[in-house]
């Protein structure tokens, strides 16, 4: 079964919603079984190069602030 998520772009002022569809299932095997279709059945891919890369340099730079300031937190004792 299919989910469906939204998709919010800025046109002029407003923000418009738009409704997208969404593939269930595990993200990591869903996105190597679309690479996989791609190379074998010479597709385009649903996601454009330039912005894989960008995606992939923010989990890094979030992964680098995370190790950064890494807090050992313990939760306040209750009463």
């Amino acid at each position: 079964m299919n989910q469906s998520g939204h998709l919010l772009r800025k046109e002029s002022n407003a923000l418009q919603k738009e409704e997208i569809p969404v593939e269930k299932g595990e993200p990591l095997l869903l996105e190597l079984q679309s690479f996989v279709d791609c190379v074998c059945l010479e597709q385009t891919p649903k996601v454009e190069a330039a912005f894989g890369k960008t995606a992939l340099e923010v989990a890094i730079h979030i992964t680098d602030l995370i190790r950064q300031h890494t807090v050992d937190w313990q939760p306040e004792s209750q009463v």
